[in-house]
């Protein structure tokens, strides 16, 4: 048996070390684009849900415009006579609904889904809250507050909310 003289080669160890440096520097890699990617996806996440919310406030901020009379009223439900006819908009089964004459909520168009909660404030000129025994002309403002589910993550829910300001109800703030 002939000796080896030239040892220009790896040990076993010094493999085994190159192998475990470099499977460490891939799980850091591959943690650093997961979190990239999660990053990504809540950053997308939000946009579709203010996307949302915008349409479905620009919605009711519409038909809110064009309140001529308010003849029934709750926290989370307005009837109301425009110059589109009578209108419901109203909470139902975590959707924000729209409904025309004496069609019921629930079997309304949805305006947005994934809602928590809706609530309407309605204001006078002076910022009291306005009654429907009240004069329709002293309603100058409706706001309007509603959560979006946010079940992805744990952030709990993402509010918003709007003020509309009536035209058509010869308010004390007057008519466009």
């Amino acid at each position: 048996m002939k000796k080896i003289k030239n040892k220009n080669g790896f040990t076993l160890i010094e493999t085994i070390v190159v192998l475990l440096l470099v499977a460490i520097l891939a799980a850091g890699a591959g943690m650093g684009i997961i979190a990239v990617t999660q990053g990504y996806l809540f950053a997308s996440k939000n946009a579709q849900m203010a996307q949302k919310a915008n349409i479905a406030m620009k919605r009711i901020t519409l038909e809110f415009q064009e309140i001529i009379t308010v003849s029934d009223m709750g926290s989370d439900t307005i009837t109301f006579i425009s110059k589109y006819g009578t209108r419901n908009i109203g909470f139902d089964s975590n959707t924000i609904k729209i409904s025309e004459n004496a069609i019921p909520i629930a079997g309304g168009d949805i305006v947005i889904d994934e809602v928590n909660s809706l609530v309407f404030s309605f204001k006078n000129s002076s910022g009291d809250p306005w009654l429907i025994t009240d004069n329709i002309q002293e309603l100058t403002g409706i706001t309007i507050f509603f959560d979006l589910l946010r079940t992805d993550v744990n952030t709990g829910n993402i509010p918003f909310s709007s003020t509309v300001f009536l035209r058509h109800n010869h308010n004390t703030g007057g008519e466009i």
